[in-house]
């Protein structure tokens, strides 16, 4: 069984897929994740709302970087 996808708020992240109404390659950031569906909240570029979206249909384009970490 394959392991789920896991992000984090604030990973900068796109579609690998059409997925309703998305279209392939659109760009976005991660606002909430939901364990439970493994979903994600995602704030996308050319879209003014949230969208919940599967997280197999996501991939991680740019990673948060913590602040202040030593």
């Amino acid at each position: 069984m394959q392991q789920p996808k896991q992000f984090g708020v604030g990973d900068r992240v796109r579609t690998v897929r059409k997925t309703d109404g998305l279209p392939k390659g659109s760009y976005g950031t991660v606002v909430r994740v939901l364990v439970a569906p493994d979903c994600s909240d995602v704030d996308f570029d050319s879209y003014p709302w949230h969208r919940l979206v599967y997280n197999r249909d996501l991939e991680l384009v740019e990673r948060e970087n913590a602040v202040g970490q030593s």
